[in-house]
């Protein structure tokens, strides 16, 4: 378990400014993990298709299917062999250790890694259209689509990664399950979380940001949040009005304020991911004060819409579910 923690320790400055959806939207992220405990899913490999924008603004197709493969030609192999598949010992039941979960997890991230960047910078061109042309349903509904596609990214590369080292989807569902019951859940639960966080990664930084620019960004950030614009207002009036969209608040909202970011400055999300990655970057006191300020001020914004914030992190799987 020590890895796990060492994991979060070798990223929490980075994931400070872009892990909104961990910073303000636990409560997201834990019902994206109950769902993905209690669902599955029949993976199909076939060509992938281009989102579409429609001139209606009261319409989306929202029944379309993103079908995608996330394997090319020997990757998997290449990235299986360096999983080593453990049990824990003396277990009753059949329980993944939590190094292999860990495994499995980022190797998650390696093999969903192209699909997902490709997905993401398409999905930042039809959705930044709409928001010029003021479609704000448009808008919205691409954002919702966009986590939809993610989400079908990872699971169908964590399904075959499953396939490919013979252990059945019951069981790696059920070691989770098994290990924050024994005293993990905080560890493993943010773990889960951070998958969405780690494969920004995977998206190339084609600029090459400084201090300078990275502070007037992160201030633009707490600006943001602080002041909360009218746009950005209605958008999440919009998404709470709804069971099935209020969940995705924290996600929409970090989309929502990297666009605003886009327009201002002309970076991208992983410009700024490789910037705070810097040694110099990551040992500036102006910039770690400031990366505490957004956590603050994020759930500042998400009480002031009667969300969560940090503090409602289940303790055990009691209140988890």
């Amino acid at each position: 378990m020590g890895n796990i923690l060492e994991y979060f320790k070798n990223n929490k400055l980075v994931s400070s400014i872009v892990s909104i959806g961990v910073v303000g939207g636990v409560s997201y992220g834990a019902y994206q993990l109950s769902q993905s405990m209690t669902q599955s899913q029949i993976l199909n490999d076939v060509d992938s298709t281009k989102l579409r924008v429609v001139n209606d603004d009261d319409e989306l197709d929202m029944n379309r299917t993103l079908y995608t493969t996330v394997t090319k030609t020997g990757k998997i192999s290449t990235i299986i062999k360096g999983i080593k598949v453990n049990y824990v010992a003396n277990s009753q039941e059949q329980c993944l250790s939590p190094e292999t979960i860990m495994e499995i997890l980022k190797s998650t991230i390696e093999l969903a890694g192209d699909e997902y960047a490709s997905a993401t910078k398409n999905n930042r061109v039809d959705r930044r259209k709409a928001r010029i042309a003021k479609k704000r349903n448009i808008y919205l509904q691409l954002i919702t689509r966009y986590n939809e596609d993610c989400e079908e990214i990872l699971e169908k590369a964590q399904s075959q990664l499953l396939l490919e080292l013979d252990i059945p989807k019951d069981v790696f569902e059920e070691s989770m399950l098994i290990l924050m019951d024994r005293g993990f859940f905080q560890q493993l639960y943010m773990l889960q979380a951070s998958v969405k966080q780690k494969i920004k990664e995977k998206i190339k930084s084609t600029k090459d940001i400084n201090g300078d620019l990275i502070k007037k960004i992160i201030t633009y950030h707490i600006q943001i949040l602080t002041n909360c614009p009218e746009e950005v207002k209605q958008y999440i009036i919009r998404l709470q009005q709804k069971p099935e969209t209020k969940d995705l608040i924290p996600l929409a909202l970090n989309l929502i304020i990297q666009d605003q970011i886009h327009e201002k400055f002309g970076v991208e999300e992983e410009d700024q991911i490789r910037c705070l990655q810097k040694q110099e970057i990551q040992a500036d006191h102006r910039i770690n004060q400031l990366l505490g300020q957004i956590e603050t001020v994020m759930t500042s914004f998400m009480q002031s819409f009667g969300l969560g914030g940090m503090d409602q992190l289940p303790d055990s799987l009691e209140t988890f579910f």
